[in-house]
């Protein structure tokens, strides 16, 4: 009895193997949406269902079934070893054919997100390109970690990683004016610069709005990926631009650019 249980817990293994391998669907190429997962896919549970299905067959089977689960048995090891080391050439051949960069674009959980954008290379810098701005070329009064919130309605997040409708980066203050720049990790996972430059003399208003609120001062439902803290919201002659400052410092940063730049806005 034994043996057959272990005989169909080793088949079940295999059959869910070869489903994740197979990748026909969304929800068989589950693996490849977290990082941790792949190992998983690739050769823990193909590795470990070898092993019980050919024990399974060697204590159940006759005699020539016996030298199968043998074989069956001695390759379930390196199945497990080459699933923990996860070579490039191994894996189903969809999975093969992934460049680096889709294998990163798959990934949906937030560590899986955090370790592409650290393995990802620097194609893009928006601290580089802010920088040679006019704007951001001039002294730094302060700086800021902000979230740029480009679509207040928005309930879609970029990556596992960000907020609703947000980008992650500095808000700078210079002498010349205000400018925001996405983080190396946005860059990363976005795959393309991130920058806001604003003159000083295009600075109509600065002030504080409720938290969860767009330009016109309304607050959006939900609290979910928002933050808690209210808003910064800067007012210039062409649009209204809202950010997320941390630690609930947008009153603080509100005062200092206000002062900095005052007698230079409209």
């Amino acid at each position: 009895m034994t043996g057959i249980l272990v005989l169909l817990g080793g088949g079940a293994l295999v059959a869910i193997s070869g489903w994740s391998w197979a990748g026909h669907t969304p929800a068989a190429r589950w693996w490849v949406r977290r990082w941790e997962a792949a190992p998983l896919a690739l050769g823990i549970v193909p590795g470990i269902g070898l092993l019980l299905f050919g024990l399974g067959l060697y204590a159940v089977g006759p005699a020539p079934l016996q030298v199968i689960g043998g074989l069956l048995w001695l390759a379930s090891f390196p199945v497990l070893l080459v699933g923990f080391l996860t070579p490039r050439w191994w894996g189903p051949g969809w999975y093969r054919a992934m460049t680096p960069q889709q294998r990163r674009e798959a990934m949906r959980d937030p560590i899986g997100m955090m370790v592409a954008a650290a393995s990802a290379p620097a194609a893009v810098s928006s601290r580089a390109e802010a920088s040679s701005s006019s704007v951001g070329s001039s002294p730094v009064v302060d700086h800021w970690r902000a979230g740029w919130v480009r679509d207040p309605d928005s309930d879609q997040r970029t990556h596992a990683l960000s907020r609703r409708g947000s980008v992650d980066g500095t808000l700078s203050l210079h002498r010349d004016g205000l400018v925001f720049a996405a983080t190396a990790r946005e860059d990363a996972l976005r795959r393309e610069p991130t920058i806001v430059v604003v003159d000083a003399g295009a600075v109509r208003c600065v002030r504080t709005i409720a938290a969860r609120a767009g330009a016109d001062g309304a607050p959006r439902p939900g609290v979910r990926h928002r933050s808690l803290f209210p808003r910064l919201l800067v007012e210039t002659d062409r649009e209204s631009q809202v950010y997320e400052v941390a630690f609930g410092r947008a009153p603080r940063a509100a005062a200092v650019i206000e002062a900095t730049l005052k007698g230079r806005t409209r």
